[in-house]
């Protein structure tokens, strides 16, 4: 048994989806019902070219060999022409089509042109066409986290009378790990992957007898997380100065922080990006009087961004800067002053004492001094006397 197998790429919508076919020509001559029940055992069915866009690629894919090739059309009166799946021929592309009765359908390699379908004898012996499992058309993202992505996906419509689920695989292109998971549904939610780092995410359908198609992959990059406690420290006329708690601990590579400033007129904008792990910035050049939209966002080398923290502003007149610039200053100014007042009472308060006590002493041995001298002056007077 010889297999030929090809990729079919095809445009599904005039957005230009692309859709991968697997199939295979097997060079066996069997009956149209054999070459049905092989490919539904080892395959997923006989090709299905439900559009002209495909039965033209199937034209080109049939390989160089001559004869017929047996493919998922059938002739099931009174209901006409259809495909294994179930849907009706929606072209007309026969060399010679048979009038009536049970017949099967065939594309002849030995004709050329583009009208290469035959009607055969269910029973005649022909190689067959079959077709693998067919991935999902496209894989949607629907929500990006800090750690955790979640993914959608339509179910391959040429697979619906096949028993089948999704193989989803993540990997992360920084890591070099993976993990795949088995599962019927067709969206997944991926969780606790690494803030701004990319994954990429694969989706394959596998049949029950072990069938698996080529996989159909995005690649998604995980925000960063944002910053939190955003603190407007000081504003005056032309400039404000912020700081906020830095969150990007977890991140694989240091982060910076983009802070965009726009008036609400749109007329005066900006972007600064911080250092690395710097959570603090002041902006200048503002406008005095004026309303200000401010969007802070972590981001990265890799490209990975957070979601944005905002903040609105007001700056002040010119008069009001003034006057609060000679405000700051008396009040640096008393608060100097204070500070010398506590000293000053603190170190009189200390030190009063302690000459207090010295001075009464002093005073109490010159007092005693004196009464001694008194004493004796009162004692030779006496004798003296005597």
């Amino acid at each position: 048994m010889q297999y030929l197998t090809t990729l079919w790429v095809l445009s599904q919508n005039p957005a230009m989806v692309l859709s991968l076919l697997e199939l295979s020509v097997v060079q066996v001559r069997r009956s149209w019902q054999a070459a049905h029940a092989h490919c539904r055992n080892h395959f997923v069915d006989l090709v299905v070219a439900d559009t002209v866009a495909r039965y033209d690629f199937l034209l080109q894919e049939m390989g160089g060999e001559s004869g017929s090739l047996w493919i998922g059309l059938h002739n099931s009166a009174p209901g006409g022409w259809q495909w294994v799946d179930g849907g009706a021929l929606s072209y007309s592309r026969w060399y010679r089509e048979s009038p009536s009765g049970l017949m099967c359908g065939s594309v002849d390699r030995d004709l050329n042109g583009p009208k290469r379908l035959l009607p055969r004898l269910c029973h005649e012996h022909h190689a067959f066409v079959c077709q693998g499992a067919t991935p999902p058309d496209r894989v949607e993202v629907e929500y990006v986290g800090a750690d955790a992505v979640s993914l959608r996906w339509d179910r391959p419509p040429i697979m619906h009378n096949v028993s089948y689920s999704f193989n989803i695989s993540v990997a992360s292109l920084k890591a070099s790990n993976c993990t795949s998971t088995l599962s019927s549904s067709t969206s997944t939610l991926s969780s606790g992957l690494q803030p701004g780092s990319p994954y990429t995410f694969c989706v394959s359908t596998v049949t029950d007898t072990a069938v698996q198609s080529r996989p159909a992959c995005v690649t998604v990059t995980t925000r960063l997380e944002a910053p939190v406690k955003v603190r407007v420290d000081s504003i005056d006329s032309s400039s404000v100065s912020l700081s906020w708690a830095d969150q990007c601990s977890r991140a694989d590579t240091p982060c910076q922080y983009k802070v965009s400033y726009s008036s609400l007129g749109g007329d005066h904008s900006g972007v600064m990006i911080t250092r690395p792990r710097c959570s603090h910035i002041i902006l200048t050049g503002l406008r005095a009087q004026t309303e200000y939209l401010l969007n802070i966002s972590a981001v990265n080398l890799s490209g990975a961004s957070s979601v944005p923290v905002t903040v609105f502003i007001f700056t002040s007149a010119v008069r009001y800067a003034m006057v609060s610039m000679v405000l700051r200053a008396v009040q640096c100014v008393l608060l100097v002053l204070l500070f010398w007042l506590l000293c000053y009472f603190h170190c009189k308060t200390s030190y009063a004492p302690e000459k207090t006590e010295d001075t009464t002493g002093v005073s109490d041995v010159l007092l005693s001094n004196e009464l001694s001298c008194f004493n004796n002056h009162d004692c030779s007077e006496e004798r003296s006397g005597l």
